[in-house]
This record gives C-alpha cells, sequence and structure tokens, in this order.
C-alpha cells in the first residue's frame, strides 16, 4: 500500500488516498480514506479494483470539498477521472476527460484542475457536479502544487511560479526553475522553496492596486524603512526585499521597484536595481535604499 495524497479536513481530520498491488495476486486499484483526529475510520471506499492488465483506478491527489467529502483525481487505466466522494464516503459522480490529468483544488464553488499540456499547462474550472465552466493554457512545465488565494489562483511548477485571477488569466510569473513549495502570504507576498532548497521571497504590484502602485507614486520619502531590519539567508539564496514610504495618513506604499540600491560588502551579498538580496559567502553585509531624497538602512547576516 502506497498513500499517494493526503489532505486535513475542516473538522481536524485527514483525508487520505491510497493505490495497492495486493500481492502476488496481481490485483490493483485505489482506496479513499476519512479518519477523524484521533485516527479512527470513519469511512473508507475503494475506487476500482483489478488485475494490472485491467482497467485499474490509480490516485494522484485528493482536496476536500466543500460540503464536506471528497474529491479526487486520478486515471482508470489510461483514462483521466475525477470522483466525487460524498461526505458520508458514497460515489456521487465520476468525470472523464483527458484535461483532469494532473491536480484537483475546490475552489469558488466548484473544481480547479491543472494538468501538463504539450507546451503549456492546462487549467479546467468546473462547478460543483463537474461541468466546465471555462479552461486555459498558462506557463509551462508540470505543476507542483496549486494554491486559491485573495487575487486568484497561485501554482508552484517545474518551471517557477505562476498567478493568475479566478478566470485563470495570467497575472504574473516568475521563473525560478522547480518549484518544490509556494505560499501566499499578505501585502501581495510569496514564499517559495525552489531549485537547490532556496528559499524565495516575491512581492508584486498591479496598477490598479493604490497600495501597489505600478507607476511611482513620487512620494517624498517620508518613513523610508524596509519591510524587515536584519535578513539572515544562506549562501547561495535570493531573498526579495521590499521597501515603504508613508503614504496618505501614514499608510505604508511600497516603492520597491522605484528605489535604489546598494550593499556595503559586495563580496558577501549583492542587491540587484529590483531590491533582491543573494548571498555570496558567509558574512554581514548592510543594504541601503534611497528614494524621494531619502535613505533606509538593514543588516544582512549571510550563512
Amino acid at each position: 500500500m502506497k498513500i499517494s495524497s493526503l489532505t486535513e479536513t475542516t473538522d481536524g481530520g485527514f483525508l487520505y488516498t491510497t493505490n495497492e498491488v495486493l500481492g502476488s495476486s496481481g490485483l490493483a486499484g485505489a482506496k479513499v480514506k476519512k479518519i477523524d483526529q484521533t485516527g479512527g475510520t470513519e469511512w473508507d471506499l475503494r475506487l476500482g479494483m483489478g488485475h494490472l492488465e485491467n482497467q485499474v483506478a490509480f490516485t494522484t491527489n485528493i482536496d476536500e470539498s466543500e460540503d464536506g467529502g471528497a474529491i479526487i483525481a486520478g486515471s482508470k487505466g489510461r483514462t483521466p477521472q475525477l470522483w466525487k466522494i460524498s461526505a458520508n464516503g458514497e460515489l456521487e459522480w465520476i468525470k472523464d476527460d483527458p484535461s483532469v490529468n494532473g491536480r484537483v483544488k475546490t475552489v469558488n464553488g466548484g473544481y480547479l484542475i491543472a494538468s501538463r499540456g504539450a507546451e503549456q499547462f492546462n487549467l479546467l474550472k468546473t462547478d460543483g457536479a463537474g461541468n466546465t465552466e471555462w479552461s486555459k493554457k498558462v506557463g509551462s512545465g508540470s505543476i507542483q502544487g496549486l494554491y486559491e488565494n485573495p487575487h486568484g489562483y497561485l501554482f508552484g511548477a517545474t518551471t517557477g511560479i505562476y498567478q493568475t485571477d479566478i478566470s485563470g488569466n495570467l497575472l504574473w510569473a516568475k521563473s525560478l526553475g522547480n518549484v518544490a513549495v509556494v505560499e501566499s502570504l499578505a501585502n501581495r507576498e510569496v514564499v517559495a522553496v525552489a531549485d537547490k532548497n532556496r528559499l524565495v521571497k516575491l512581492s508584486w504590484n498591479t496598477p490598479a492596486d493604490p497600495d501597489n502602485p505600478g507607476t511611482d507614486p513620487n512620494l517624498p520619502g517620508d518613513g523610508l524603512r524596509f519591510e524587515d531590519e536584519e535578513y539572515s539567508i544562506n549562501v547561495g539564496d535570493t531573498f526579495d526585499t521590499v521597501v515603504t514610504v508613508n503614504g496618505a495618513e501614514g499608510t505604508p506604499v511600497k516603492v520597491t521597484k522605484f528605489s535604489t540600491y546598494k550593499s556595503d560588502n559586495p563580496d558577501v551579498l549583492s542587491i540587484d536595481a529590483q531590491g533582491n538580496i543573494t548571498g555570496l559567502k558567509r558574512g554581514v553585509a548592510v543594504i541601503t535604499a534611497i528614494y524621494g531624497g531619502k535613505t533606509a538602512a538593514a543588516m544582512v547576516n549571510v550563512y
């Protein structure tokens, strides 16, 4: 037995799927199980069991559905499938569709499926009954993680990070190589674990957002500061700093992309025109940002 996917449920329990091959019998298939907070079984269900040479079911990932049941992506033989399971562990429906061959996430009254295509990965949004609402092609590579955030959908892939709106339209992308884990933070910030276990923090702006302007707000520079007074990174890591000034009524306004930067120890730490710092060797450096005639500083420890 091999656990193929696991997700925590809103009641504190867990849903998980397994792919099984039963000894020398040649029988194989998949099973989904719901356990409570103490590990006790609430229900389990076999999705398909048969001989390996026949059309048996295998699962790739699971998510809790809005009704407390489960939505599962996988395949039966060579046919990609979605399985919808009720809160009581009963099979409600199955969707056969080549475009559901990927990862599934419960979102916005339905489900979002991200799968690898020939050149770009495919996004498919369905309603709660599995009926297609829209499909889009975005980015490239294979999907490692699929997340919902206040701005739409965030993807970690083998080629980097992609953010779309709720209709699947690409808002931005960052090429980072293979991204194993990505997580949304507050204030349009993202942290990711990329190639070679690099921890990368990003921030992004849109012209329509006055707190994250797409053009220079031309403020006087009062209250100019880095987001943190002190940073710590490893040699080889890159981290996106954030610089703000005081806006109307003292509200912070990001000016990261409109500031100029310097490292006082460039052999230890570099900082580029976008405020991204990279650790070069062990040591300590002080970085400065200049905007509106004012200067801000922060210390960086490189390990």
